[in-house]
C-alpha cells in the first residue's frame, strides 16, 4: 500500500486498520521485506523505548542513550565500529566513483517499456545524454533510454545476468533519422592515480555503414579533451553481452567521465545496449577512508581541522589557529607551550617519563632527541618556515658535514662516478621543464646574471651556461649537445667536436703534441690571433700548399707555392763570395752552425760566375770557416745543404719509413688520404686510436 524508496517522517497519530496484530504500546519496525508491528522492548511501557529488531545494529535506546553499532549505549551517545586501521598502514578500501545498473527505472512507472535518460547536465544521478541527431525524428529513435522489460522478448540473445532487465538502449531504425547521442556517466573526482573501470555492451550495425560507430572514452571534464579509448566498434557484432574492464592513470582531483557516442545513419542502421557501469577506485587505509566511524560534515571541514563550539555549544569545524607559531620554552624543570599548556620535567632516574640531561631531551625506553645549541641562545627560533621555504639566517648549512664552512657545504665520501653530490632535477610531468641554477651579482656598478643549467628546447637538451637570467636558445656562451656531446661556443647548435662561433684568441703559446689532422680546408671566419709560440710537431697531410698575391696582378690573381719536401730535416744556405787576387773566398756560416747540423753529412754545391767556366773548391778550416778556392779576383755563387742533428731534432725525429699498425696515426688497412686512391673520402674512414684516446 505504501512503498517508500529513501527517507521518511511521520509527525502525528498512524494508524494501520488492515494490520490485525498491532496493538497498544506495540512499535513498527523494519523488516527483510517490509515493515511489521513488535512488541516494545520489555519494562518499557512506550513506543519511545526502541530497537532495530532486525540487525541490531543500528539504533538502539536504554535510558535515554543512543547506541550507533552497539546495542549498549553507555553514553547519551554511543558509536561503535570495527575499526582496526584508523591511523594509515596496509589496508586499502574500494572507493566507489560510478555505479549505474539502470535498475532504478524499475521503479519509475512499471506501464512504460522504455524511459528516456535526462539530458540535464546538473541532475544528481550522474547520468545524462547530449543529443545532436540530424533528419527526422521520432519517439526513442534518436536518444538513450532504458527498456525496463524483459529485453530477452525484445532480443533473445541479450543476456546480462541477475540484471537482464533493465538496459541502456540507443537505435537509429528510422529512415531519415541521423542518430548522434553521447551517454554520459559521471562527472566523479578521483582522489588516487588510477581507477578501474568496466561495463557490459552489445553492438550491431545492421548495413554495416562504415560511418556508424559505437564509441567510448575516458573524458576529462576539467579540460574538455578524451583521455583514452575503452571501446570502438564499427562493424556488425551482436554477439551475448560483453564485458569490458581496464585501468586507467588519472590526476587527482581532475573530474572526469564516461561518455558512451552512438552514431547511426537511419535507414534501420543499426543499434547498441550498455549496462553495470562500475567505476571504482583503491584507496590506501587511513584515518579519513580505512575504518572511520565518526563523519561530520557541514561544509567547514577541512584537512587538520578540529572540532569546537561556541559559547551555546554549537559545534562546528575549525583550524587550529597558531599551531605553526607554538613555542616550546624551557624554564627550571617546566617545558611549555604558548597558549598555557606545560609539562613538569623530573631530571631523575630512568622512570621518569621524560627527563633532559644538557641538550637531551629523554623519553624512558631508549627514545632520545637532541635540542638543537643555538648562538642566539633560543633553538627554537633559529630556523624560519614559511610557506616556500625553511632557512637559517644566522647559521650555515651542511650536507654530509656538521661543520659546514660556507652558506651550503656538500660534503661526499662517495667515490662511485654514477652517485652525483648534488642532483637539480627537473619534472617528469612537462618536457619543456629546465633545472637551472642561478648566479646572480648584485653588485651596483656592474650587476651580471649568469645561468647554468640543461636547455630541453635545444640541441637534444643541451648543457648551457649563459649570461642571462634563464638559458638562452640564441648564443648561450657554451653550449653541450645532450645526444652526441658536441660542444659549441657562442651557438645553441655544435655540429663538430668544438664549434667556435667568433673570433678566436690565444694569448699564449700553444702546443700541439699530436698530429694537427685536416680532413679538409682550415677557415677561420674571424681572426685567430696568436700571442704566443705555435709549436706543430708533425704536420700530416698529402701538400703543403699555400696562396699569395700574384706579384704581377695582386688584385686580380693568386699564386700557389708548394714547400720543399724532403726524408732528411734540410737547412739551407746560400749567397754569393768574392775570391781574392789570391783566388780564395771566406764563407761566414752562423756561429750555431756546428752545433745544429751534422756536419759530416754537410754538403756545398760551388757554381762559377762569368761566361768562363773554371774550378772551384771548398773546405772548411780549422775555425770551421768555409773556404772556396777558384780564379782569381772572380765570383762563385754557394749552397750549403746540412741536416739537423740538434737535441730537439734527434728527440722528435722519426724513422722515414713506418709500418701501419693499430698505433699509429692509421692503422693498417686505411688511409691517410683515401680519395687520391678511389676511395670514400676520410670521414668515413676509421680514426686512429691515437686520435680519439688523446
Amino acid at each position: 500500500k505504501l512503498h517508500v524508496q529513501g527517507n521518511m517522517r511521520l509527525t502525528g497519530a498512524y494508524y494501520d486498520r488492515n494490520n490485525s496484530s498491532g496493538s497498544a504500546g506495540q512499535i513498527l519496525s523494519s523488516t527483510a521485506t517490509g515493515t511489521e508491528w513488535i512488541p516494545a522492548p520489555s519494562g518499557s511501557g512506550s513506543d519511545d523505548d526502541w530497537v532495530d529488531s532486525v540487525s541490531k545494529n543500528i539504533v538502539y535506546n536504554n535510558s535515554d542513550s543512543i547506541g550507533i553499532g552497539t546495542n549498549f549505549p553507555t553514553v547519551k551517545l554511543h558509536l561503535k565500529g570495527d575499526v582496526t586501521n584508523n591511523t594509515g598502514g596496509g589496508n586499502t578500501t574500494t572507493n566507489i566513483l560510478i555505479n549505474e545498473d539502470f535498475s532504478r527505472f524499475t521503479q519509475l512507472n512499471s506501464s512504460l517499456v522504455e524511459v528516456a535518460i535526462t539530458t540535464n547536465s546538473n541532475n544528481t544521478d550522474n547520468l545524462y545524454q547530449t543529443d545532436n541527431h540530424t533528419g527526422t525524428c521520432t519517439d526513442l529513435d534518436h536518444i538513450w533510454h532504458v527498456y525496463i522489460s524483459n529485453p530477452n522478448a525484445f532480443l533473445s540473445h541479450w543476456n546480462d545476468g541477475p540484471n537482464n532487465d533493465t538496459v541502456a538502449h540507443i537505435h537509429s531504425w528510422e529512415s531519415g533519422c541521423d542518430v548522434n547521442a553521447k551517454l554520459i556517466a559521471g562527472p566523479f573526482s578521483p582522489s588516487g592515480n588510477s581507477i578501474d573501470i568496466s561495463f557490459k555492451y552489445t553492438y550491431d550495425d545492421y548495413s554495416s555503414d562504415p560511418n556508424d560507430f559505437l564509441k567510448v572514452v575516458l573524458y576529462d571534464e576539467t579540460n574538455s579533451q578524451d583521455i583514452s579509448t575503452l571501446l570502438q566498434k564499427n562493424t556488425d557484432q551482436y554477439p551475448y553481452a560483453l564485458t569490458i574492464s581496464s585501468t586507467e592513470y588519472v590526476n587527482p582531483n581532475i573530474t572526469y567521465s564516461i561518455r558512451f557516442q552512438y552514431v547511426g545513419e537511419g535507414n534501420s542502421s543499426g543499434d547498441a545496449f550498455i549496462d553495470d557501469i562500475l567505476v571504482t577506485e583503491s584507496i590506501s587505509g587511513s584515518s579519513s577512508s580505512n575504518g572511520s566511524i565518526f563523519r561530520i560534515e557541514d561544509g567547514t571541514q577541512g584537512v587538520g581541522k578540529v572540532l569546537t563550539s561556541d559559547a551555546d555549544g554549537n559545534a562546528y569545524w575549525s583550524s587550529v589557529s597558531g599551531v605553526s607559531n607554538q613555542t616550546l620554552s624551557l624554564s627550571g624543570n617546566d617545558l611549555s607551550i604558548s597558549g598555557g599548556n606545560s609539562v613538569t620535567i623530573n631530571p631523575g632516574t630512568d622512570s621518569q617519563i621524560l627527563s633532559l640531561s644538557g641538550n637531551d631531551l629523554t623519553i624512558s625506553g631508549g627514545n632520545t632527541i637532541t635540542l638543537p645549541s643555538s648562538s642566539t641562545g633560543s633553538a627554537d627560533t633559529d630556523w624560519t618556515e614559511d610557506p616556500n621555504s625553511v632557512y637559517n639566517s644566522t647559521k650555515n648549512i651542511g650536507v654530509g658535514t656538521p661543520t659546514p664552512t660556507v652558506r651550503l657545504h656538500l660534503l661526499d665520501n662517495d667515490t662511485a662516478q654514477t652517485i652525483p653530490s648534488m642532483t637539480v632535477e627537473n619534472s617528469v610531468d612537462y618536457k619543456n621543464a629546465e633545472p637551472t641554477i642561478h648566479f646572480k651579482n648584485n653588485y651596483s656598478l656592474n650587476p651580471s646574471n649568469f645561468t647554468l643549467g640543461i636547455n630541453n628546447t635545444v640541441a637534444n637538451g643541451a648543457f648551457q651556461i649563459s649570461k642571462t637570467v634563464g638559458l638562452s636558445t640564441v648564443s648561450p656562451s657554451i653550449s653541450i649537445d645532450g645526444t652526441s656531446g658536441y660542444v659549441a661556443i657562442g651557438s645553441a647548435y655544435p655540429t663538430s667536436l668544438l664549434d667556435v662561433y667568433g673570433d678566436g684568441k690565444f694569448r699564449g703559446d700553444l702546443d700541439v703534441w699530436y698530429d694537427l689532422d685536416v680532413d679538409g680546408d682550415g677557415t677561420f671566419w674571424g681572426d685567430l690571433d696568436v700571442w704566443g709560440d705555435f709549436y706543430v710537431y708533425t704536420i700530416m697531410g698529402s701538400t703543403k700548399s699555400f696562396l699569395i698575391d700574384h706579384p704581377s696582378f695582386p688584385k686580380d690573381k693568386l699564386l700557389r707555392h708548394y714547400s720543399i719536401e724532403s726524408d732528411e730535416g734540410l737547412l739551407i744556405y746560400r749567397g754569393k763570395v768574392n775570391l781574392d787576387s789570391s783566388g780564395k773566398g771566406e764563407i761566414t756560416l752562423p756561429d750555431y752552425f756546428e752545433d745544429l747540423v751534422d756536419q759530416s753529412g754537410t754538403t756545398v754545391n760551388l757554381t762559377p760566375i762569368g761566361k768562363v767556366p773554371f774550378l772551384v773548391s771548398y773546405d772548411f778550416d780549422e775555425n770551421n770557416k768555409l773556404m772556396v778556392y777558384g780564379k782569381a779576383n772572380s765570383s762563385v755563387s754557394y749552397q750549403v745543404l746540412a741536416e739537423r742533428d740538434d737535441p730537439s731534432f734527434q728527440l722528435r725525429r722519426g724513422n722515414v719509413m713506418e709500418e701501419k699498425n693499430d698505433k699509429t696515426i692509421v692503422p693498417k688497412g686505411k688511409y691517410l688520404d683515401p680519395e687520391a686512391y678511389g676511395l670514400p673520402p676520410k670521414k668515413q674512414q676509421v680514426k686512429s686510436k691515437r686520435i680519439e684516446e688523446d
